[in-house]
């Protein structure tokens, strides 16, 4: 591959990422959104509340022609079944080195009535295990200094009863030695972007497999 195309292919995926986060974000923010449904609003608020949803839903759908027109596929990505038994109340450890990105799955989790520990990176990540009472392991798969696949492969060689308790999320499962490597995990994989059912569903379907 010559220089210039493989500029042109980290440019791509850091759009590609970009449009990721983005939609990501958007989701989040739309699942909060429709927490609101019941509450008590007035029609003018509920007049407002229905407009923001609108163009919420036109920027999920913009994301999602952006990403089709760049040749994002998501096929490959085993699916989550939002199916998934409730998840009962645990300490969840989150590994994501994007602030925002981290935020947002804090909160999802936390109005769960979970217990999140947020962390930047695999190095942090490997020291909150190591102090215990851990549930479940959400992880980025790609971070700098520790990414998600070396700490799961610190863990399964140093702390092996934690490793049957990440999800990991990537925005890069079509790549062969990727997806070969989650496969072999056998943990759950949010594919980039995900939506909130699947990130609720996948915590509970590795909270489950730990009570049985």
């Amino acid at each position: 591959m010559h220089e210039s195309e493989r500029e042109l292919r980290l440019l791509r995926d850091r759009a590609l990422d970009m449009v990721n986060t983005l939609r990501n974000r958007m989701a989040a923010i739309a699942s909060q959104m429709r927490e609101l449904d019941g509450a008590a609003l007035t029609t003018a608020q509920r007049s407002a509340l229905n407009s923001i949803a609108g163009e919420l839903s036109q920027t999920l759908n913009l994301g999602d022609a952006l990403l089709a027109a760049a040749g994002y596929e998501r096929r490959d990505v085993p699916h989550v079944s939002p199916e998934a038994p409730p998840a009962r109340p645990a300490h969840i450890l989150v590994v994501e080195d994007d602030p925002s990105n981290r935020a947002i799955m804090v909160r999802i989790l936390a109005r769960m009535g979970h217990h999140v520990t947020p962390v930047a990176d695999g190095l942090e990540a490997f020291d909150a295990l190591s102090m215990g009472g851990v549930d479940c392991i959400v992880s980025d798969f790609q971070m700098p200094h520790l990414g998600g696949g070396s700490l799961y492969q610190q863990v399964e060689s140093r702390l092996p009863h934690y490793a049957g308790r990440f999800v990991f999320v990537t925005g890069d499962y079509t790549r062969d030695a990727t997806r070969e490597f989650l496969q072999r995990t056998g943990q759950p994989v949010l594919g980039k972007p995900y939506e909130v059912e699947e990130l609720v569903a996948a915590v509970a379907r590795v909270l489950a497999k730990r009570t049985a």
